[in-house]
């Protein structure tokens, strides 16, 4: 499978849809009643650049993990509200995208994007950020800020070698 098909505007769960189809390159546009995008594009290792996603869309985790050739996101919407492990081991991002007030989970969002020279700003509802930016060693050196409402920021790098170093604010 290299280019998806069309996808009926009747759905509203896309997760699993696409989940290891290592040849697809080509994203399908997501219908605007779909809610949940989780590991729709799973290991999709020749997707380069990431679908629109719907206002409707609550949930993204794991939608682009291992996506290695993925080079530009889209953009989040203010409905979503976890993305763990969202972007995980997407080697080929070097820009993360605009997170939303709405996220509250961020758990591995960004983990392995060892070409990410950016770290997002995050907003005051996340919670758990527990290996957000786990192995991004283009971060090492660079001081992220994280909000107060985050619980337990200790493993926000995972090891503490591999990643940048924070201020809770």
């Amino acid at each position: 499978l290299t280019t998806a098909p069309k996808i009926p505007n009747s759905v509203t769960s896309m997760e699993d849809t696409f989940g290891l189809c290592t040849s697809l390159t080509t994203a399908p546009t997501i219908p605007n009643g779909v809610t949940n995008m989780q590991s729709t594009f799973y290991g999709c290792t020749s997707l380069t650049a990431a679908p629109a996603i719907p206002n409707s869309v609550t949930v993204i985790a794991n939608a682009f993990y291992g996506c290695t050739s993925l080079t530009t996101v889209p953009v989040i919407p203010s409905s979503v509200i976890d993305m763990s492990f969202a972007f995980w081991e997407c080697t080929s991002l070097i820009e993360p995208p605009f997170i939303p007030s709405s996220v509250e989970f961020m758990v591995g969002a960004f983990g392995n994007c060892t070409s990410l020279a950016t770290a997002p700003v995050i907003p005051s509802s996340v919670t758990d950020m527990s290996y957000t930016f786990d192995g991004c060693t283009l971060l090492k050196g660079q001081t992220i800020t994280i909000p107060s409402s985050v619980t337990d920021p200790s493993d926000a790098s995972g090891t503490w070698d591999n990643g940048p170093s924070w201020v809770k604010r």
